[in-house]
């Protein structure tokens, strides 16, 4: 019995251990590369307007967020699975079809001082959607 302890007990450190926190997915640098697409209920008043942030770099790590010359400081990492309909069709009324995303997808949020949030959808590990203003961004990690 003791020795199913000590193994059990061996097997929960070593999990802990390798369990990655939620933001450690989106760490880096960021480059913004394109529009995909636009909610109807976008903040922007035109597109040309959205498009001003392309080329654009943000950093992420655990102890900011830096984007746009705002610096966010100790960053709160959330991640969660989401439902594709659920979350386009019902939350942002978008067709979702050119975000290019699984049917089931990870969303990363962050939340950060002073009073800021983002949000990224993952694609895989070099490409994320970004939403700012009612508008998806598509980023490219950067080397």
């Amino acid at each position: 019995m003791k020795r199913i302890w000590v193994f059990l007990s061996l097997l929960c450190a070593f999990n802990s251990a390798n369990a990655t926190a939620p933001g450690e997915i989106i760490f880096g640098k960021w480059k913004i590369v394109e529009i995909l697409d636009a909610s109807s209920l976008a903040a922007f008043t035109t597109k040309e307007q959205a498009k001003q942030i392309i080329g654009e770099v943000l950093t992420i790590n655990k102890n900011e967020v830096r984007f746009q010359g705002v610096v966010g400081l100790s960053p709160l990492f959330t991640k969660s699975k989401q439902n594709i309909s659920d979350c386009f069709y019902d939350g942002y009324c978008l067709d979702p079809v050119k975000l290019h995303l699984p049917k089931t997808f990870t969303v990363v949020n962050i939340e950060y001082e002073p009073n800021g949030s983002y949000t990224f959808y993952l694609q895989n590990k070099n490409n994320i959607i970004f939403r700012k203003r009612g508008y998806f961004y598509q980023m490219t990690r950067e080397k």
